[in-house]
């Protein structure tokens, strides 16, 4: 009798690739953004439009496949969830932290205080905030387990606390746009994010919402990406509001550009047919590969960029970009391939 192909759900994967691509885009370009001209800033500002999708997307995703409980794991105690958590991701992210210290204060040249400052905010270089505020989300993981398994827990109250979460973010936004603002510690700062882990809980959900609803999402993603540009041809002296809008993670309309990847992903059936050869097959393990090394291309990409604009690149202009994009995923790759290549250091990339 013959086997049935093996399938595996492939959104998950590709999610992570293409988000791991927009983050380094947006960091290649952020090294050179304030000595570019005002004009050169501008047309920069399309970058961030079409990629600042990516860092909600990594916190989605994270939710929707920390907080998605099955059978396996509905016992699972959370000091069990910690420990696997531990050798996976939090002793990798402590370890990078201190590397990130040591290069900042060594290759960068940052003075005592500053380093001192960085340490103690979880911030030990500017991308890597983003890990130690998912240290915060998996520390609150086992407990947000136990609420969504709850018999009473319906999806509406799951909505309803979304809701009331990013209601709170959304005032901070607004705070922020009047110029207030506050440099948080990064495990504490996981609290802000909470609405978009709980989130992707119901993102990841293929039928969560209707066909309708799906096209409706699209569609306001197009708008929420064109409007705006649209606005800044038109009026470019309203740089700031527009770049704060384009930038901030929990602004109405970098959100729902995330949803709609997300949700594009997930409703359109992802899934890759273990038994398929040729291209498509040498696309999906690439596709895989850069999803295995989404951790440490997080992690070492800051540093090949460093280099790369201390000893080789220029500031970044133009198509430029998109070589330099290259040549820092490369590097990147190459080094993640080396440190996985030694089992003693391969832990560093998990």
């Amino acid at each position: 009798m013959p086997q049935p192909n093996k399938t595996r759900a492939f959104w998950p994967d590709l999610l992570r690739a293409t988000a791991s691509f927009a983050v380094v885009m947006i960091h290649v370009h952020s090294w050179s953004f304030d000595k570019l001209s005002p004009n050169d800033q501008r047309g920069f500002l399309l970058i961030d439009t079409l990629c600042f999708w990516s860092v909600p997307i990594f916190v989605m995703l994270s939710g929707a496949l920390l907080l998605n409980i099955d059978q396996t794991r509905s016992h699972e105690s959370p000091g069990t969830f910690l420990k696997k958590r531990w050798r996976r991701m939090i002793r990798p992210t402590i370890v990078w932290g201190i590397i990130a210290l040591i290069w900042g204060s060594l290759a960068l040249g940052r003075g005592r205080d500053e380093t001192i400052r960085r340490m103690m905010t979880g911030i030990p270089n500017d991308p890597q905030w983003f890990l130690f505020m998912l240290l915060g989300l998996y520390a609150l993981t086992p407990w947000l387990r136990m609420l969504l398994g709850s018999s009473g827990f319906q999806r509406t109250s799951l909505l309803g606390l979304i809701s009331l979460l990013y209601g709170a973010n959304l005032f901070a936004l607004i705070q922020q746009m009047a110029g207030y603002s506050t440099e948080a510690i990064s495990p504490i700062n996981s609290l802000t994010y909470l609405d978009l882990y709980l989130l992707g809980v119901i993102v990841a959900d293929p039928n969560a919402l209707s066909l309708r609803t799906n096209r409706m999402v699209y569609f306001l993603a197009f708008l929420s990406t064109i409007i705006p540009i649209s606005l800044l041809v038109v009026n470019p002296d309203n740089f700031s509001g527009f770049r704060l809008l384009q930038t901030s993670y929990h602004s109405p309309l970098v959100l729902i550009k995330s949803v709609a990847i997300f949700r594009f992903m997930v409703c359109n059936s992802w899934e890759i047919d273990e038994s398929v050869i040729g291209m498509r097959r040498v696309a999906r393990n690439a596709i895989r590969q850069l999803s295995d090394w989404s951790f440490g291309i997080y992690v070492i990409h800051p540093f090949v960029l460093s280099l790369l604009f201390k000893f080789v690149l220029r500031p970044v202009d133009g198509p430029f970009l998109f070589y330099c994009v290259a040549t820092t995923m490369l590097i990147t790759c190459l080094g993640c391939k080396l440190l996985r290549w030694r089992p003693i250091t391969a832990w560093l990339i998990p």
